[in-house]
Formats: structure tokens, C-alpha cells, sequence
């Protein structure tokens, strides 16, 4: 007879989480004590036979199948981490070694991160009626609940909601964005590549300009022009004439999730006011 096989030694397999302590009681507490509107998420640096990898746990299985499906179309242009696999909700993700972004942006973080986006917007877009998408009724929507909570006043909304209408143009463009473009987001990797390596806020059927919108309002040294030149110059799209629909959508539908979250700093009502009287051209 012969010796029985030996069963092989698996390799050792370990993991830590990469969200600090007190962020971790902190969503807690706004999700569960609090009743906020905060998403279950975990994130974990993942060691297998030395090797690392980073593991995502998502609230549901459709939400981690539609994020995979939308990294796979970036895949060969590696501004994302790759999905080694996915079992249900959860997926096992390359991880991305690199430094961080100079913060705040000098002019050559500001050229990488059109260049990012470039690549996004170029790969996946399309032009749609405006009126068509639903895009407009859902600033109309947006701006009535920060209206009816109390976070704009009575005398801001309808001024808001004109200007909305009125800076609504006939088409915009629609495909893939990335809704979290600050710096601890992203790394550069030794090959100077310019990596998002926190890949939830890829989402598809956005309304092309919210990452530059929230870049410029959350990004230091993020500058509105520089971004869209480079965007024209790299994916040859010329945004500027859309950006300040697309501006205002985005500030009405952030501040609301900022709100449904318990986010407090981020609710900033003053946001708003340059908007204000935007709409008088097409007022009675």
C-alpha cells in the first residue's frame, strides 16, 4: 500500500480592518442609536500566503455584482483596483500600493485628476433629453424635501426651483462617474498611475460633471476650470456648458444624502445662494 497522501497546508490567511476605531463606532452609532440613512459597509486588508489584498463587504449581493460589472469596464485602464473575485456581497479587490495625493491639489494633481476622469467619461457616455431622463424632476424633487425639512427656507426655494428650470439644458451627458474624488481616495502607484483605490462611489447613469462638482466643493486646490480643460483636451468633451445644471443637482441630491446620514458639517444651506435668482429670466 502506499503511504496516504499528505494534505497540503493551505496558506495562512489573516485580516485587519482598515477603518479605524472610532470611525467604526461612529457609523454605528448613526446607523443603529441613531437611525441614520448609513449603509453597511466593512473594508479589510486581507494577507493570504503573504500576498495582501483588500476585502469590500457590501450591504447586498446585487449592489456588489453591479460594482463589479462596472470595474470590469475599466479594467484595462487600471484607474481602479482589480476584482480578483466576489462571493455574494463581498469581494476580494487588488490592493493598490502607492503614496498619497499632495493635498491641497498643486496644478499637477489637478491635471491627474482630470485625466481620471477623462478616462471615465471617454470610455462610457452618452448624450440624452435632459427633459426626457428624469434628471430635472429629480432636482424639483431634491430641492422640495431640503424645502420641507427646514434646511432651505421658504423664501430660497422658489428662487431655486426657477433657477433649476431655467439652467435645466436640452441635452446632457449620462455614463460612468466617480462621486468621491478626495485625495485619501486615491494613490499614485510607483508607475505614476493615479488610482482610486475606495471603489463604491464608481456608480453608472450619472449625470457626467458630478465628480468634478464634488471635487470642487470638497477637494483643496481642486480648480473648476483647469479640471474641465483637461477633460476637453483628453476625452474631447466640452462640459462647461452643462456644468451649472449639473452643479446644482449634484449640490441638492449630496445635501440631502448628507442630511439622510447625520453628516451635519456637510449640510451647508449657504451652498445654495449663488443659485438664487438664476431663474428670474424665466419668471412670470
Amino acid at each position: 500500500m502506499t503511504e496516504p497522501t499528505r494534505r497540503r497546508r493551505l496558506p495562512r490567511f489573516r485580516q485587519t480592518s482598515l477603518h479605524s476605531l472610532g470611525r467604526r463606532i461612529g457609523m454605528r452609532l448613526r446607523r443603529y442609536w441613531l437611525g441614520r440613512f448609513v449603509p453597511e459597509k466593512r473594508v479589510r486588508l486581507i494577507e493570504i500566503g503573504g500576498a495582501r489584498f483588500k476585502r469590500l463587504t457590501l450591504p447586498d449581493a446585487w449592489t456588489a455584482t453591479q460594482l463589479t460589472r462596472s470595474l470590469e469596464r475599466f479594467r484595462s485602464h487600471r484607474v481602479f483596483p482589480s476584482v480578483i473575485a466576489q462571493s455574494a456581497n463581498e469581494l476580494l479587490l487588488e490592493y493598490v500600493e502607492g503614496s498619497g495625493i499632495a493635498e491641497p491639489l498643486d496644478e499637477e494633481g489637478c491635471d491627474r485628476l482630470a485625466g481620471f476622469f477623462a478616462v471615465l467619461y471617454a470610455q462610457d457616455r452618452h448624450a440624452v433629453e435632459t427633459r426626457a431622463t428624469g434628471f430635472a424632476d429629480t432636482l424639483q424633487l431634491d430641492l422640495a424635501f431640503l424645502g420641507q425639512v427646514g434646511v432651505l427656507d421658504a423664501s430660497a426655494l422658489p428662487e431655486l426651483a426657477r433657477a433649476a428650470q431655467a439652467l435645466a439644458p436640452a441635452q446632457v451627458y449620462v455614463g460612468h462617474d466617480y462621486l468621491d474624488p478626495i485625495p485619501r481616495n486615491f494613490v499614485i502607484t510607483p508607475a505614476g498611475r493615479l488610482v482610486a483605490v475606495d471603489i463604491e462611489e464608481l456608480m453608472p447613469n450619472q449625470l457626467l460633471g458630478s465628480g468634478v462638482a464634488k471635487a470642487v466643493l470638497r477637494t483643496p486646490g481642486a480648480r473648476r476650470e483647469r479640471l474641465l480643460a483637461g477633460i476637453r483636451r483628453t476625452a474631447g468633451l466640452d462640459l462647461a456648458p452643462v456644468m451649472p445644471f449639473v452643479e446644482l443637482a449634484f449640490l441638492a441630491g449630496w445635501t440631502k444624502r448628507a442630511l439622510l446620514k447625520g453628516r451635519a458639517g456637510l449640510v451647508r444651506p449657504e451652498l445654495f445662494e449663488p443659485y438664487r435668482g438664476r431663474g428670474a429670466a424665466s419668471s412670470p
